[in-house]
């Protein structure tokens, strides 16, 4: 049931899997052996959890630094695997598209017979409205394309923001059946309450699955996470800290909503959702909070150009009473600011790191991302096991029957990323609208105002430079009568 939700919920994932890369795409052929310790598990999962875990996932990745130039969309993503001779191929990911909105992504299998033949297996049908996401389709091939679960989102208006406040899930059982319900309650100035509930097929009656509390604190937003009802209460279980970050900076990295396209790389997976500079998961033993993993952000430049980006996950050694490093993934830049390389490293002590894996990007004539090489180094020696090969089209405009989306209002994420010290902003009207467009520091004041007027129905492109600012994260916020979109971009000097 992987692709029957279409929401994540980065960090229940990601930190309560032990702030390890073990939640990489289930593409990647390594064994629970060779894994990093998973220091938390996640609760069994659930219709209704499947649903709100899919959210942030869908991030516009392809619009990052060299895998997207203006009029140019990934619409073929096929994965070999290497049989110790030849790569075969054996799955292959098609996605369709309306402007920069993602209508469908179908995923087939390879069969052989004389020569490789491609056979439908399943697909995520997206419907939108006012430039948000409104349903989506899980559908199965069975001698045509059958409906098997849908859900649907619906949206409130806080603070003058567009946001999540419902999400419904059904499963096709003759009708349509509600199966699992997501609430989104907000107490602001700064509090997200996420209630997910299971529905009884005989009654009807919600039933609590898991509890999710988002609060802005001091120095950042804390996130904890219950997964026990005791029929009375929910009992604390996880809490997560993301450092000097804004309550709204959280919201839109555990909710970012946008269909997201999976290059086979779990380097690339980690640079587009864009963590903050460092998070610190704890558990609850009765009476206090314990902190016990950590992930860090950090970037390595020379002369202001950005070499490499580190992800550090740490433990905390209750003996010692310090923190210790256990495993690192590092994504190198080239010099036009495309991605090179990446590794993963497990840590052995006293400074030693021991290669685990490595991933390997190569470029096409036009610079776009044209293939990813995941390569096993575990054993002391490079082997080949998996290859990604992009295919792409100009300006693809498709029509998913049955399925007629409203043309939005899209804000794009801004290129180069990170930058030092300029970068664009390119965004797209679908007919002409008064728009604002400005830049917030993690404090929420705005340090630039880019755009401020009626513009044109088109794409537009605004270049701002930050000669006069400090390294660090700026959110860019792109304002209509009826639209706001967020964005965050780095700046490192």
């Amino acid at each position: 049931m992987k692709n029957y939700a279409i929401i994540l919920l980065t960090t229940c994932v990601l930190i309560l899997g032990g702030l390890s890369t073990s939640f990489a795409s289930d593409k990647i052929p390594v064994s629970d052996e060779f894994r990093p310790e998973i220091r938390f598990k996640f609760p069994q999962q659930h219709k209704a959890l499947q649903a709100i875990q899919r959210y942030s996932m869908y991030t516009s990745l392809f619009t990052n630094a060299g895998l997207h130039e203006a009029g140019s969309f990934p619409v073929e993503i096929t994965t070999d695997f290497n049989d110790g001779d030849v790569f075969i191929p054996s799955e292959k990911v098609a996605y369709t598209w309306n402007g920069e909105q993602m209508l469908s992504q179908t995923n087939l299998f390879a069969t052989f017979d004389d020569e490789t033949e491609w056979a439908n297996e399943s697909r995520l049908v997206f419907e939108y409205e006012s430039g948000r996401i409104l349903s989506a389709f899980f559908q199965v091939y069975m001698n045509g394309w059958t409906d098997v679960m849908k859900e649907e989102f619906e949206f409130e208006t806080v603070d003058g923001r567009a946001v999540l406040s419902t999400v419904s899930v059904y499963e096709k059982n003759g009708g349509w059946e509600l199966v699992g319900f997501t609430e989104l309650n907000y107490e602001m100035p700064g509090s997200l309450v996420i209630d997910i509930f299971e529905v009884s097929g005989g009654s009807g009656e919600l039933i609590p699955e898991l509890q999710i509390i988002v609060d802005a604190a001091e120095d950042g937003v804390s996130q904890i996470i219950n997964d026990f009802w005791d029929g009375n209460n929910w009992l604390d279980k996880n809490q997560l800290f993301y450092h000097d970050i804004s309550f709204w900076e959280a919201y839109e990295f555990i909710l970012y909503l946008s269909p997201f396209v999976d290059y086979g790389s779990n380097m690339l997976m980690m640079e587009a959702m864009n963590f903050p500079e460092k998070m610190t998961s704890s558990f609850w033993d009765g009476s206090e909070w314990v902190e016990e993993s950590r992930m860090e952000t950090s970037f390595n430049s020379e002369n202001g150009v950005i070499e490499s980006k580190v992800w550090l996950y740490s433990y905390f050694d209750p003996f010692s009473e310090s923190w210790e490093p256990e495993f690192r993934e590092i994504l190198f830049f080239n010099n036009n600011g495309t991605y090179d390389s990446g590794s993963g490293d497990l840590y052995f002590g006293d400074d030693e790191w021991f290669p685990f894996f490595k991933e390997k990007f190569s470029y096409n004539e036009e610079n776009l991302l044209s293939m990813v090489e995941l390569i096993l180094s575990f054993t002391g020696e490079d082997v080949p096991v998996q290859r990604s090969r992009i295919g792409y089209e100009n300006n693809p405009v498709s029509v998913v029957p049955d399925n007629e989306l409203a043309k939005a209002i899209t804000l794009d994420q801004n290129y180069p990323n990170p930058f030092n010290p300029a970068t664009t902003i390119a965004f797209t009207l679908p007919a002409s609208e008064s728009v604002r467009l400005a830049v917030y520091n993690i404090a929420g004041q705005r340090v630039a105002l880019l755009v401020n007027e009626t513009l044109q129905a088109g794409t537009h492109s605004v270049r701002f430079d930050a000669s006069n600012l400090a390294s660090g994260l700026y959110l860019y916020q792109l304002e209509t009568q009826n639209t706001s979109l967020t964005r965050k971009m780095m700046l490192v000097k």
